[in-house]
């Protein structure tokens, strides 16, 4: 099998894997406290229901930090400014926390209040967000389309697994990725493959999915494939 990274070296890639890695536990640690083994697995719909009940709309302003502002619209449409950059992504809320979609996982954002939001991760921690004004025309109502309820469950699935790895369950963690992994979700495809590598040196079976998680179009999974060759 080819990667895109057949050209790198060994160090290089080894490097890329650890930067990966770092961001993936900031990410992992920002779930935490909102998906626990304890609780039961939010569904689609619950959250569909959060998100509608709770909607936002407008603009939430921060004095600083990287991430400066959020432009909450239509549906679960949320345009990001940072350092002088802006993007369109989207959002969804379960209980009082906002997640919202970037490439490096999701940023946090507890709800404080309708004009009010409160940086409840690694990347804005500390920040407070307030509405600048009230929108000029009201949002749309918040909805998904199917493709987005698929994206969401996987989502779902990968929290309780993250939730059980982080205490250490590791046999119920590989259980749980596994079982979304098998629903079409790449990340937990790697993530399987993962614990299969590190935790009980099963190398056949990582590359497996290693190879599987990159086929769907998840690059750091090619790394791992690519340490493995």
């Amino acid at each position: 099998m080819k990667y895109a990274f057949q050209n790198y070296t060994i160090d290089d890639i080894r490097f890329i894997r650890k930067t990966m890695s770092e961001t993936v536990e900031s990410n992992q640690k920002a779930t935490e406290k909102t998906v626990d083994e304890n609780s039961q697995e939010p569904s689609v719909d619950k959250i569909i229901n959060d998100s509608r009940r709770q909607q936002l709309c407008g603009e939430f302003v921060a004095g600083s930090g990287i991430y400066e502002k959020f432009v909450f619209g239509d549906k679960n449409s949320v345009t990001i400014h940072a350092s002088g950059l802006e993007f369109s992504t989207t959002y969804f809320i379960l209980e009082n926390i906002v997640f919202i979609k970037t490439d490096k996982g999701s940023l946090k954002l507890l709800i404080e209040s309708p004009t009010l939001l409160i940086g409840n991760d690694t990347w804005t921690k500390g920040n407070s967000y307030y509405r600048e004004n009230a929108p000029k025309k009201s949002c749309l109502p918040y909805a998904l389309s199917s493709s987005e309820q698929t994206e969401l469950a996987h989502q779902i699935c990968q929290m309780a697994a993250i939730a059980l790895q982080k205490k250490e369950k590791f046999k119920e963690a590989a259980e749980k990725y596994l079982q979304c992994c098998n629903s079409g979700d790449c990340v937990s495809c790697n993530q399987y493959g993962l614990l299969k590598d590190m935790l009980w040196n099963d190398q056949k079976n990582a590359l497996r999915y290693y190879e599987k998680a990159c086929s769907m179009g998840f690059k750091r999974a090619c790394l791992e494939a690519a340490l493995m060759e």
